[in-house]
């Protein structure tokens, strides 16, 4: 039986990203049954001949040494190195893309669509930032960010990441505090970790006193130390 939500029980169920700005693409809403494995090499979103006489495929070839190891969609292998067919793309918005490849913008969304297998993401542009910054301000609301895992080095690295991957937080800080000024450091920053800490169920975490476990962010010159200590946290099991 559904029931009808409070105003306070929508917020405290409500996220919202931190900008203007959407990342997605059809993949989002249409399955992808991945073939997967480890390769030294995937050669991606080409237009294959097999060499026996076929019609050509729109195929992935993952090769391991000197050996060809699979044949179809790879995009969700693990590999060492990957030569992509439409990676100048990356970076482009739909008419650069478009003029370029010297087709109209919808024949040239279809195509890419298609030899991509709908593994595409693209951003957008379709939030209001008032309505951004009246939802920041709430007395309610948390902050944190949906980005999927990110990394400087290996395969986490490849690609145009959005924004949200590395830029949430120092955007919530640099724009919404000290810019706009739409609430006080500290109770951006207590949205930011104690109430995300809280909500996901990470005990003794997103806060500093003696008992607490030492997640600290200390900033020295904006500099990044190059050190990584981050892991995976479990939610906390009920007492």
């Amino acid at each position: 039986m559904k029931r009808p939500l409070s105003r306070r029980r929508f917020l405290q169920a409500t996220g919202v990203a931190a900008a203007a700005a959407a990342v997605g693409g059809p993949a989002l809403i249409l399955p992808a049954c991945a073939k997967s494995g480890d390769f030294d090499l995937v050669v991606a979103g080409g237009l294959l001949y097999d060499g026996l006489g076929g019609p050509p495929v729109q195929a992935d070839v993952g090769i391991r040494g000197d050996v060809i190891q699979a044949v179809g969609r790879l995009s969700h292998s693990r590999r060492t190195a990957v030569i992509e067919n439409n990676k100048w793309t990356e970076g482009l918005d739909v008419l650069e893309a478009s003029k370029r490849a010297g087709k109209g913008a919808y024949e040239f969304m279809r195509d890419l669509i298609i030899e991509e297998r709908d593994v595409v993401g693209m951003v957008l542009f379709m939030m209001s930032e008032d309505n951004l910054k009246r939802i920041l301000a709430h007395p309610l609301v948390g902050i944190g960010s949906d980005s999927s895992v990110r990394a400087p080095y290996g395969i986490l690295s490849t690609g145009k990441p959005h924004p949200r991957a590395y830029g949430t937080f120092p955007r919530i800080l640099a724009k919404y505090v000290r810019e706009d000024k739409i609430e006080a450091a500290e109770t951006m920053i207590m949205k930011m970790t104690s109430r995300a800490a809280a909500k996901f169920g990470l005990a003794g975490r997103g806060f500093v006193k003696p008992g607490a476990c030492a997640d600290l962010v200390v900033v020295s010159g904006g500099e990044h130390t190059g050190k990584l200590p981050g892991r995976v946290l479990r939610k906390a099991k009920p007492a």
